[in-house]
């Protein structure tokens, strides 16, 4: 398989969000009927609404791993699947898991090499202040079935983010983790700081009452599929 070398060290700003009319079928069944949002550039959208909702689905699409049947889908000016050819999407998904060949710190460093960089420093500082910043210096050398499922989804979300993408999708991303693992999660979605990407991330109920500061899409399996965005 031949990969494709992004550019170096490119880091990316935040970029709104824009959906405008979109549909999304989960197999023969639609799930997602002419949504519409609008999200600034660094602003945490949190998706949340009864299992078989769509959140999963709308959340592939936004990160260019579904087409959508109709309607549009802009990320700044990028398309999604434009913004992925640049590095411009950091993604979890909720079956994402570590390489077990690899050390935490070496997963979460693991796209910077990827990237094609030459600069070890770099990698190696911006690996260093995201394990840092989620909590993970203990477990930086460890395999990743010497980790905790709540570790574990902090290391991804540490890899999906040290690429600096403009928007960061985070699917159930508070579901089955440890208090302190949730924890920090919460303090990464919800900064003091501006944050330095825009970020969509989806939970159950329960989870939305945790995040401050976010914009919350809530999902209707009704009739109709009527979509409420409260503040």
């Amino acid at each position: 398989m031949k990969m494709i070398k992004r550019k170096q060290n490119q880091a990316h700003h935040a970029l709104p969000l824009n959906i405008s009319g979109l549909v999304l079928s989960f197999g023969h069944n639609s799930v997602i009927t002419g949504l519409d949002l609008q999200a600034e550039a660094g602003e945490l959208v949190w998706v949340t609404g009864d299992s078989g909702c769509g959140k999963s689905t709308l959340l592939e699409a936004i990160a260019g791993l579904k087409e959508a049947q109709r309607g549009s889908i802009r990320i700044g000016k990028y398309s999604p699947f434009g913004l992925v050819k640049t590095g411009g999407i950091g993604a979890v998904f909720e079956n994402d898991s570590l390489l077990e060949q690899f050390t935490v710190f070496e997963n979460i460093a693991l796209p910077l090499a990827v990237q094609g960089s030459s600069d070890r420093r770099s990698i190696f500082l911006r690996t260093e202040a995201m394990i840092s910043q989620l909590g993970l210096v203990d477990e930086m050398h460890k395999s990743p079935s010497e980790i905790s499922r709540g570790q574990s989804r902090l290391a991804l979300v540490a890899r999906a983010y040290v690429m600096q993408p403009a928007i960061l999708i985070l699917d159930d991303i508070l579901s089955g983790v440890d208090a302190y693992a949730k924890d920090l999660l919460l303090r990464m979605l919800c900064p003091v700081n501006e944050r330095m990407a825009t970020v969509v991330a989806s939970g159950n109920e329960t989870d939305t009452r945790l995040v401050s500061g976010a914009n919350v899409l809530e999902l209707g399996k009704m009739q109709g599929f009527k979509y409420a965005i409260k503040t």
